[in-house]
């Protein structure tokens, strides 16, 4: 099964984020030559999830045991079904899925994550093999089982000074003495999301929010001495984390205006990455920026102030599809049986091959 020395795939990234704005499927080519891998995005999609998954993903931490076993087989049936709707809709032959799942614990302290969505049932509704479970390995090791994008960012992205994503969290990545460096950050999407729906928005539109508010400068300034933000990497941040270290310190401050406390959690999110960057060698196409966040035009804004590198934007496709791309290529090095998980990243003891294999 395994295919070690190809030097051509297709394969569909799956990747379902923390802010639950929906799956993004993105099918890819790779292809090696000159001891690179270069990539080209065939076709890419987020499908929304309908109200009913949000409401129970939203709900799924208090879940018991047999709730939880039941919604990861029901979601694997519907990451399934949604893959081969997009497969068939395009056209499009692949070798493999490689599919993030959808995380619902993950607490790297005490060693276990958990991410739905069950591959088996991916691979019956698609006829395909699939990837999936890429975080166990690295914890077992003693990691963070994150970051995983470094291994994509090293090598698809390396001509960039470091690369951040926008996610339901910020995070980062960039070389350092010949190794990838790589963690998360702070809340970005996660936060900026529960701030506008609280205006009855499904998130800022283009930061218009945020762009009218002012700095809270006392909840910056309790948000800005958080213990997480004075640890040293390797570090990773869940969603138990946002609930129960910085959500009630946004909440103190809940009689404040929306877009004052939108513009806030901007400039905290400005400037945790400015001192990321301090490490940061300089290269000539600057520091990548992707993910939703990079939609939000204020948050974009504040970046490029504080920044002391050049910003660089890529096409809208790379922005919002490069996680998935990412995955894809995770599950490529699982079938060459290269490591796809760097320690140098995660802190674990060494390098690993995350995922589990599932046979259609």
């Amino acid at each position: 099964m395994f295919y070690n020395g190809k030097n051509h795939y297709k394969g569909l990234g799956m990747m379902s984020g923390t802010s639950l704005d929906g799956v993004d499927l993105a099918a890819c080519d790779f292809n090696f030559e000159n001891d690179n891998w270069n990539f080209e995005i065939l076709q890419a999609e987020t499908i929304p999830y309908p109200s009913f998954w949000v409401d129970r993903l939203n709900r799924v931490m208090e879940a018991s045991a047999a709730e939880l076993a039941s919604l990861n087989m029901d979601l694997g049936k519907y990451y399934g079904k949604i893959a081969f709707e997009f497969l068939n809709h395009h056209k499009l032959e692949v070798d493999y899925i490689a599919s993030h799942g959808h995380t619902v614990f993950h607490d790297a302290e005490k060693g276990f994550t958990f991410q739905a969505g069950n591959g088996v049932a991916i691979a019956a509704a698609t006829h395909q093999p699939v990837i999936c479970d890429f975080r166990t390995a690295d914890i077992v090791r003693g990691g963070q089982g994150a970051p995983l994008v470094p291994i994509g960012d090293e090598l698809l992205f390396n001509s960039y000074s470091a690369c951040i994503n926008l996610g339901g969290f910020a995070n980062i990545s960039y070389n350092k003495d010949g190794k990838r460096i790589a963690f998360d950050l702070c809340p970005a999407n996660m936060a900026l999301n529960f701030l506008a729906q609280k205006a009855n928005l499904p998130f800022d539109y283009n930061g218009e929010l945020a762009a009218s508010g002012r700095i809270i400068q006392p909840l910056l300034f309790e948000l800005l001495h958080l213990e997480y933000f004075s640890k040293n990497p390797p570090k990773s941040l869940g969603k138990e984390w946002f609930l129960q270290s910085f959500l009630p310190i946004l909440n103190k401050y809940e009689g404040e205006q929306i877009q004052d406390l939108s513009r806030t959690v901007c400039e905290l999110i400005a400037i945790v990455i400015m001192r990321s960057l301090f490490d940061v060698q300089p290269k000539e196409k600057g520091v990548l920026i992707t993910g939703g966040g990079a939609h939000h035009h204020s948050l974009l804004q504040r970046i490029k102030e504080l920044s002391t590198l050049p910003i660089a934007i890529p096409s809208p496709c790379i922005i919002d599809f490069k996680e998935a791309l990412v995955f894809a290529f995770l599950g490529l090095l699982f079938l060459e049986q290269k490591p796809n998980i760097l320690s140098s990243a995660t802190g674990a003891e060494t390098d690993s091959i995350g995922g589990c294999l599932y046979l259609p």
